[in-house]
């Protein structure tokens, strides 16, 4: 399977690239970067799970706070049009990192247990062997 030729962070490395045409939202390299890693190194879905939001909840937390206080601030000018698009994307902001990534996202990966790491036969022939 996947954990037994995949090197820590190398497949998201190469997923991830520029090159590949995926551009992940900020911290979600780093984030599923520690879960796998977490996963390879224990085979503890619990525990790989508890150490990737241990690991990474203060970095999302504070990119979200200053994401939200930026936006916030448009808040404060006087075209309306800029103040719905500052404080929505503060709201938004503010439920990815709060309800999402710190609530939902840990507790479906709990749920889901070993089937989080779960890689179909086609995809695992598909991606290249990283030594």
């Amino acid at each position: 399977m996947l954990h037994e030729h995949i090197a820590k962070d190398d497949l998201l490395a190469w997923a991830w690239s520029p090159g590949a045409g995926r551009m992940p939202a900020p911290g979600t390299q780093e984030q599923l970067g520690n879960l796998i890693q977490a996963w390879i190194e224990t085979g503890d879905n619990v525990q790989a799970v508890r150490f990737g939001l241990a690991r990474t909840g203060r970095i999302i937390t504070s990119a979200a706070l200053i994401i939200v206080v930026v936006g916030m601030s448009f808040a404060f000018t006087s075209i309306l049009v800029t103040k719905a698009i500052g404080v929505g994307l503060a709201v938004a902001v503010a439920l990815d990192a709060s309800v999402i990534r710190i609530l939902m996202v840990p507790a479906f990966m709990r749920l889901l247990g070993r089937w989080n790491w779960w890689l179909p036969p086609w995809l695992d022939r598909a991606l290249p062997r990283i030594e």
